[in-house]
């Protein structure tokens, strides 16, 4: 726990454990791996059986040819999921790349601006002169995707959303994702990062967004603090170490969601 905050990955404590027994993390890696595979079969034949479908009524119903759309960018939000399930089964290695965060930031600002249909004004404060970390941009891309929607739908007035990052001692980059939204109450701080847990309701939520989020910065030796009360917005506080100097090219931000 931190002065006006909480601290989601503190350091481990010791704790006798039987290793005959699954913990409840390894029991969810297992169910997540299983549901992600049997998902992935089903989105594979509605991907394709869509795009057909496009193909072949493009020139002859028009209104079949939309229906086909949108099952197609349905099925695609479901790999999007899919894909987040993956990563909490523990299936999907980070890429380890050099890359620029700043690029990654103004990509997701870029993407995630149409949906807010001016309700929500973005900011960009990019102040680290060190803004070069290394890990896997697109699951950087994703993490701060997950914290854009999330501060979305906690501003259903409008608001201001802003991503900020400045460097930060010893060695570390310090990235913020702020929000003006509702706030979470104190008691749910060491809960949101839970998988399956939400605050939203019933049909809004998949409960898998902020638990992705917690798991790929833990794969960036990264740390990540929550600052919220209701009525004073949320804050995710993020901490990565800087990159050292390499012979790599240094990647313009993230590609796709999920990495590679």
């Amino acid at each position: 726990m931190s002065q006006g905050g909480t601290f989601i990955n503190p350091p481990p404590k010791t704790a006798a454990v039987d290793p005959a027994v699954p913990s409840p993390d390894a029991n969810l890696q297992i169910f997540a791996r299983s549901l992600a595979h049997d998902f992935n079969n089903l989105i594979t034949g509605i991907l394709g059986h869509a795009a057909l479908i496009e193909e072949v009524a493009s020139t002859d119903d028009t209104g079949i040819a939309e229906s086909a759309a949108i099952i197609r960018k349905t099925a695609e939000r479901a790999a999007e999921l899919n894909a987040q399930l993956m990563n909490l089964s523990g299936n999907v290695a980070p890429r380890t790349v050099p890359f620029d965060v700043h690029e990654t930031i103004r990509e997701v600002a870029s993407l995630v601006t149409p949906s807010f249909a001016n309700r929500v004004r973005i900011h960009l404060e990019l102040r680290a002169t060190a803004a070069h970390l290394t890990g896997d941009p697109g699951q950087l891309h994703q993490v701060l995707l997950n914290l854009a929607v999330n501060a979305r739908d906690a501003m259903p007035h409008g608001g201001n959303l802003t991503f900020a990052t400045d460097d930060s001692s010893a060695g570390f980059f310090s990235l913020w994702v702020s929000d003006t939204g509702d706030g979470i109450p104190i008691e749910l701080h060491e809960r949101i990062f839970v998988p399956l847990f939400t605050t939203k309701t019933e049909g809004k939520g998949t409960g898998l967004g902020l638990a992705v989020v917690k798991r790929v910065v833990e794969q960036h030796f990264g740390t990540i603090e929550l600052r919220s009360s209701p009525g004073f917005g949320t804050t995710f506080h993020l901490r990565f170490p800087v990159r050292e100097p390499v012979d790599q090219p240094i990647l313009a931000g993230a590609a796709c969601l999920g990495g590679s």
